[in-house]
C-alpha cells in the first residue's frame, strides 16, 4: 500500500510541474503568434513564403461570382447568420496558384442574395485579413459541383474538398477576413490566438492529489509505527 501511495506521489508532483511547463510554453507561443499578428501586413507575392500562419496580408482581387458558399453557424445577436466563403482571384496567379479563399464573415440569411448581387457590380475589391492554413493534401482542381450550402466548415479538413470542386487552383492557405467597422454585411472579424485549457487549473488539481497521497502515506507509515510498538 505504501509503494502504490508514494508512486502516485510522484506521479501527480510529476504531472503538476508537466502543466506548469505547459502553461509556460503556451503563453511563450501564444505571445509569439500575437506579435506576429500585429506586425505589418504582408502583400501578395509574400505568399509564397512558408511562414505565413497568424500573419495578416492585404490583397487585391475579384470575386469568383460563380464558387460562392455559406457556412451555416450558431446565431448571431440573436438573428439566424451563415458565414460566406468565396474565391478572390488574384491580380496576378503567385507560387502557382491563381486564387485564395476568404472566410468573408457573418452575415444574416436574408441578406446573402443582396451581398451576391453587389459582388457582381465590383471590379476590385481589397481584402486585409488574417492568413491560417488549409491544407490541399494534393487535391487538384476538378469538375465536382461545389455545394453551396454547408453544415460545417474547417479549413483543415476542408480545403481538399473545396479544391477538387473548383475549375481553377486554389492556395493552400484561408484568409480570414477583418473587422472594417462597415455596417454593411458581411461582418468580418477572426479571434486572437488565446488558450482555452487553464494548465494552471490542472497543475493545481494534480499537486492536490500529490498532497493527500502524501498526508495518507505519512499517516500510515506512523499508523504502522505505532503498531509495532511493544504492548505494555
Amino acid at each position: 500500500m505504501t509503494g502504490l501511495l508514494l508512486f502516485i506521489l510522484l506521479a501527480c508532483t510529476f504531472l503538476g510541474f508537466w502543466q506548469v511547463q505547459r502553461d509556460a510554453e503556451k503563453k511563450a507561443l501564444i505571445a509569439r503568434q500575437n506579435a506576429q499578428l500585429e506586425s505589418e501586413p504582408l502583400q501578395p507575392e509574400d505568399l509564397a513564403r512558408s511562414d505565413l500562419a497568424y500573419r495578416r496580408i492585404e490583397l487585391s482581387g475579384r470575386w469568383d461570382l460563380e464558387h460562392p458558399f455559406i457556412v451555416h453557424r450558431e446565431p448571431n445577436e440573436l438573428r439566424a447568420g451563415v458565414r460566406l466563403l468565396s474565391p478572390l482571384f488574384l491580380q496576378e496567379p503567385i507560387a502557382g496558384f491563381e486564387a485564395i479563399l476568404v472566410d468573408r464573415g457573418w452575415l444574416p440569411h436574408s441578406e446573402i442574395r443582396d451581398v451576391l448581387a453587389r459582388d457582381v457590380l465590383i471590379e476590385t475589391v481589397l481584402v486585409t485579413g488574417m492568413i491560417t492554413p488549409m491544407p490541399l493534401y494534393g487535391q487538384r482542381p476538378g469538375e465536382t459541383p461545389l455545394q453551396f450550402e454547408w453544415t460545417y466548415f474547417q479549413s483543415l479538413r476542408h480545403g481538399s474538398h473545396v479544391q477538387r470542386s473548383l475549375p481553377f487552383t486554389l492556395s493552400p492557405y484561408l484568409v480570414i477576413a477583418g473587422a472594417d467597422g462597415d455596417k454593411v454585411p458581411p461582418h468580418g472579424g477572426y479571434e486572437r490566438p488565446g488558450s482555452i485549457v487553464n494548465h494552471i487549473a490542472y497543475a493545481v488539481t494534480w499537486f492536490t492529489m500529490a498532497v493527500a497521497a502524501a498526508g495518507l502515506w505519512v499517516g500510515l507509515g506512523f499508523e504502522r509505527g505505532r503498531q509495532s510498538l511493544p504492548r505494555q
